[in-house]
């Protein structure tokens, strides 16, 4: 028998708690990211992406409905898969290839 070796897709993602701001950050992720995927677990949400996740500060704020540092996004972050490529006061980037 021959082994045969398939390419298995390569998703960013990040979870988060299951909270209020949790839920906004959703909200926002996946308004900026319209081919991301979610997940829902007990306690928290995966949001996964083939290429990219871009969280904009701009965007967390107006479902927050207040001012958001994009520091807080430590405050719901419970793991992630990529590479930080962008962490900035505007907006969070996370991709595997930061060379891009």
């Amino acid at each position: 028998m021959v082994a045969v070796e398939t390419k298995r897709e390569r998703f960013v993602s990040v979870d988060l708690q299951k909270t209020e701001e949790g839920y906004n950050v959703l909200r926002a992720i996946l308004n900026d990211n319209p081919d991301a995927k979610v997940d829902e677990f007990p306690g928290y949400y995966k949001v996964k992406h083939s290429n990219k996740l871009t969280i904009k500060r701009e965007t967390v704020e107006s479902f927050m409905g207040r001012p958001w540092d994009t520091q807080e996004f430590n405050l719901v972050i419970i793991s992630y898969s990529g590479n930080f490529a962008e962490w900035d006061d505007e907006k969070i980037v996370i991709q595997w290839d930061t060379h891009m």
